[in-house]
C-alpha cells in the first residue's frame, strides 16, 4: 500500500514456492499517486501462514516508513530455504527508505539479512519460522530495525559462516523471544544494539550450540535484556 489507502485483514496461507526470488514482501510506502499531497495510508492485520519456499535468491522484507509503521503482521509456520552466498559486508548496509518508489520486492537491492529484513513495524509475530541455507552465507538470518512489540516463538535459522549474528535487533522496543534454538556453527545468536532498545526478554531458549548467546552494544543497558530458563552456550 503506497498511495494513501487502507489495506487490512488479509490472510494468505498454504503456498508452496520453488526457485522464488523473494518469498514474502510487505510494504507500506508513500508514493502518493493521484494525491495532491502524498499522504501515507495504513497496512495492518496481515496473516501469512503455512508457507514453504525453496531456492529463495533474495531476502523477504516487511517495511514501513518513518512515522508510519506496518502493524499487526503475523508469519506462522513458514519454512524458507535460501540460496545463500551473501557477503558479510552487506550486514552493515544502510538500506534507503525509498518512500516514493514503486513497491517492488527488489526495490532495496541486496538486504542486510539473508532471510528477513523488517523495519518500521509494530506488533509483529514470527511463530514457527524456520530459515535454512543451501550454501554458506555471511549475513544474519533476520535483521529487525526500528520496531516495537515483537514476538518470536519457535524460531530457528541457519548460522552465518562468519562473525555476524543469527538475529540482529536494532532500536527495538519490546521483544519477547521464546524457544529460540541455536543451530550448530552459531557464533553469536542474538545481537542487540541501538539507543532506543528496551524490554528484550528471552525465555526457554537453547543456546548450547552457540559460542555467544547475546551480544549487547555498549549503548544498550544490561537491564534491557531479561533471560529466563535459557540453556547457556556449552
Amino acid at each position: 500500500m503506497v498511495d494513501g489507502g487502507r489495506l487490512e485483514r488479509v490472510a494468505v496461507s498454504n503456498i508452496v514456492m520453488a526457485d522464488i526470488q523473494t518469498p514474502i514482501f510487505v510494504r507500506l510506502g508513500n508514493r502518493g499517486r493521484a494525491q495532491d499531497t502524498p499522504t501515507a495510508g495504513s497496512l495492518q492485520d496481515i496473516s501469512i501462514a503455512d508457507i514453504c519456499a525453496t531456492g529463495a535468491s533474495r531476502a523477504s522484507s516487511i517495511t514501513g516508513i518513518p512515522g508510519h509503521s506496518v502493524s499487526k503482521i503475523t508469519l506462522s509456520n513458514v519454512r524458507i530455504s535460501a540460496r545463500g552466498g551473501g557477503a558479510a559486508e552487506l550486514a552493515g548496509k544502510d538500506v534507503p527508505e525509498l518512500e516514493a518508489k514503486y513497491p517492488d520486492a527488489d526495490m532495496f537491492g541486496e538486504l542486510p539479512a539473508y532471510g528477513l529484513f523488517c523495519r518500521h513495524a509494530e506488533t509483529l509475530l514470527l511463530e514457527n519460522v524456520n530459515l535454512h541455507l543451501e550454501q554458506p552465507e555471511g549475513r544474519p538470518a533476520v535483521v529487525i530495525d526500528q520496531a516495537a512489540n515483537l514476538q518470536l516463538r519457535g524460531f530457528s535459522a541457519g548460522a552465518p559462516s562468519g562473525d555476524e549474528p543469527v538475529l540482529w535487533l536494532r532500536d527495538v522496543r519490546g521483544c519477547f523471544i521464546q524457544g529460540l534454538c541455536a543451530q550448530p556453527g552459531t557464533r553469536t545468536c542474538i545481537k542487540v544494539n541501538g539507543e532506543k532498545t528496551a524490554a528484550i526478554r528471552a525465555v526457554a531458549g537453547d543456546f548450547t550450540d552457540a559460542v555467544t548467546a547475546f551480544h549487547l552494544g555498549n549503548e544498550v543497558s544490561p537491564a534491557a535484556l531479561r533471560q529466563q530458563a535459557n540453556l547457556p552456550p556449552a
